[in-house]
């Protein structure tokens, strides 16, 4: 068993946000504030650095001291692509972090603990990608990845570039962490504007008791 010095994170913001009306899901508003800036105040504690993958730019974000990734590659592949941007980044600031924590900016309510549950599982089980596992599903953008996988990462990307996470949990030793039953979900995903107007509500009830 081996514990994790430092970790590093990336929220997934790289997407078209297509079924979103016209939106983008990072600066869309919940609970009177960006998304993307409700995921970055649960996560941050969590991590040692922060990254954002993110391919446009976005004067709302201005003055928030962001470390952005863009993709390597153009046409918006998908998650696998902002994992690697994010591994990429960590390479190339010599970073000291062993592992890489990845979450999607439309999961507002992110468990504030998850880093260190996804931590704990890497290191009992030593191995290389621990995934979250909800209500009997994969939730493949909430998981844990050592920086060792992150060639393995890479090479799947340029072999399949609009290929998902999934495949990969096949290639490599990755544990899946059983998240006990709570409300609201805490891996609820935003991808319509519905689901906005509905996590909103759930803010808000929260908020209420």
């Amino acid at each position: 068993m081996t514990s994790l010095q430092a970790i590093a994170g990336v929220i997934l913001a790289g997407g078209l946000s297509s079924r979103m009306a016209g939106q983008f899901k990072a600066t869309a508003v919940i609970g009177g504030e960006l998304l993307l800036q409700r995921v970055i105040d649960r996560l941050q504690p969590q991590v040692d650095t922060l990254l954002v993958n993110l391919n446009r730019d976005l004067p709302q974000l201005d003055g928030h001291n962001l470390n952005i990734v863009a993709d390597s590659l153009a046409g918006y592949p998908g998650p696998l692509a902002g994992l690697v941007a994010a591994f990429e980044y960590l390479d190339q600031h010599n970073s000291s972090a062993e592992a890489l924590a990845m979450v999607p900016c439309d999961g507002p309510f992110l468990p504030e603990n998850l880093v260190a549950v996804l931590a704990e599982a890497l290191a009992a089980s030593n191995a290389s990608v621990a995934c979250v596992r909800y209500g009997g599903q994969l939730q493949p953008t909430f998981s844990l990845w050592r920086r060792a996988v992150s060639s393995t990462v890479g090479a799947r990307l340029r072999q399949q570039p609009q290929g998902g996470l999934k495949g990969l949990f096949s290639e490599l030793p990755t544990v899946f962490v059983d998240w006990p039953p709570t409300e609201p979900d805490p891996f609820f995903n935003i991808n319509t504007p519905q689901d906005l107007i509905k996590a909103d509500q759930l803010l808000e009830s929260l908020r209420c008791h």
